[in-house]
């Protein structure tokens, strides 16, 4: 296998794609604020959406076809998302690749799990039995529109580089 990482248009030829880097970020919806008295304040939604950026050096780039900015891609996810799961019930915030989801406890015990849709539970004898805080982890699927990319060929070494930039839906 060369990566985890998928995208619904576009591709991953051969030689394109091992050791991708992936870095997930925030954006800032809405904007920070000071009152009069100096407090900090938020002013946007709560909501949570992010941007990123995929970067490879491989034997071969990215196929772009398809590719442009402005152009919508689901992306999956290299970068694992954890979320916390409160009284052994979760429903997690994004649309998990297949087969990615895990969940432990704050001892690092893999712990077996039933899934519905985006909803996760944990038996409820090993929520009784154990004192411990329960995460779950995953790599999601991301709707994303694509703001920038680039492609970079040394023609003697033919070494080869890309990095794609995309923001959330």
């Amino acid at each position: 296998m060369e990566t985890v990482l998928t995208f619904s248009t576009g591709g991953l030829p051969p030689f394109s794609a091992r050791g991708c880097v992936q870095t997930l970020k925030p954006i800032q919806l809405g904007q920070m604020a000071r009152t009069v008295n100096g407090e900090l304040l938020h002013l946007g939604p709560k909501a949570l959406k992010y941007k990123t950026i995929i970067e490879a050096k491989d034997k071969s780039v990215l196929a772009v076809d398809n590719f442009s900015p402005g152009s919508v891609v689901r992306v999956g996810c290299i970068q694992r998302l954890w979320e916390k799961i409160e009284n052994g019930i979760h429903t997690i915030s994004r649309q998990d690749v297949s087969g990615s989801v895990a969940v432990i406890d704050s001892d690092q015990n893999n712990l077996p799990f039933s899934q519905l849709g985006r909803k996760i539970t944990i038996d409820k004898s090993i929520r009784l039995s154990r004192d411990r805080d329960f995460f779950v982890t995953y790599r999601p699927y991301l709707d994303m529109r694509i703001t920038d990319f680039s492609l970079k060929t040394k023609e003697w070494s033919m070494e080869n580089e890309w990095t794609l930039h995309l923001n959330e839906i």
